[in-house]
């Protein structure tokens, strides 16, 4: 019979703090580009396509390791909102091409000054080598999920 593991203090779970970090992150995201019309489940799509113009749909999910129907229900919100639009891929008719309109392309630097203050809140007090080393071990703990 094998020993009975010792009990978890939830205090120590690494997923309890990135979950509560990430709540409190996002509600400070939301608030700050509230005034500009969007809202967290939009900002990652509008900076992905600001380095990848006239990608489709199916490979802005696998940028952003999200499903299909995630992207299609935020790629027409942002298409109702004015900030994308798109065309019909030349080399596939079934397929269409995202892109950036003019107020896509505006919104970028706002997000991401937000983005950096939100970093800024998040590691203040931080030194610059813990900086390197935080983002260091949280992309270790990425790859190994």
């Amino acid at each position: 019979m094998s020993p009975v593991p010792k009990q978890h203090d939830p205090n120590k779970s690494i997923g309890k703090w990135i979950w509560m970090i990430d709540r409190h992150n996002i509600a400070y995201i939301e608030k700050r580009l509230a005034p500009h019309g969007i809202g967290a489940g939009q900002f990652r799509y509008i900076l992905l396509l600001s380095r990848n113009e006239g990608i489709n749909q199916e490979q802005l999910s696998q940028l952003l390791e999200l499903d299909k129907t995630a992207t299609a229900r935020a790629v027409a919100k942002l298409l109702a909102l004015g900030i994308v639009q798109r065309e019909t891929d030349p080399s596939d008719n079934r397929s269409y091409l995202i892109h950036l309109t003019k107020k896509g392309r505006e919104l970028v630097p706002v997000i991401l000054r937000i983005l950096g203050e939100s970093t800024e809140r998040m590691v203040k007090g931080f030194a610059p080598d813990e900086r390197e080393k935080f983002i260091l071990f949280l992309t270790r703990v990425h790859e190994n999920v």
